[in-house]
């Protein structure tokens, strides 16, 4: 994952990618953060089971969380024919103590459970 994140860094480096690429580019950089995370949350279900998880408690903005969140999943929900937006409002104070990752993680989850009971529908 490593690599990838790397690459996907690299790619939306470059001076030849038009708007619509960088953007896609982005979006490959954070979905690839965002599986990272998955997959270190899956290695720590044993520290769960065995009460030892430990969040990592980091000051962070719930803004920046949650449009990465929306921009992770936007081309999946246009797909679909919706439209995902991120709707807070900038007087809002949107800096936070916590775990940000796990955040993000939560906020995609609920995201993507509600595209697919949207789609039931």
């Amino acid at each position: 994952m490593n690599g990838v994140l790397g690459m996907a860094e690299l790619l939306s480096q470059s001076t030849s990618l038009d708007v619509r690429q960088r953007r896609y580019a982005a979006t490959i950089r954070q979905s690839g953060s965002a599986l990272l995370d998955i997959i270190n949350d899956i290695l720590d279900f044993s520290k769960i089971e065995a009460g030892k998880l430990e969040l990592h408690v980091a000051p962070f903005c719930v803004r920046d969380i949650v449009e990465d969140a929306v921009d992770i999943l936007a081309e999946r929900a246009h797909s679909k024919g919706l439209e995902l937006i991120c709707d807070i409002p900038a007087d809002l104070d949107t800096q936070v103590l916590g775990d940000g990752q796990r955040l993000r993680q939560v906020v995609i989850n609920l995201v993507q459970q509600r595209c697919q009971v949207h789609r039931t529908r």
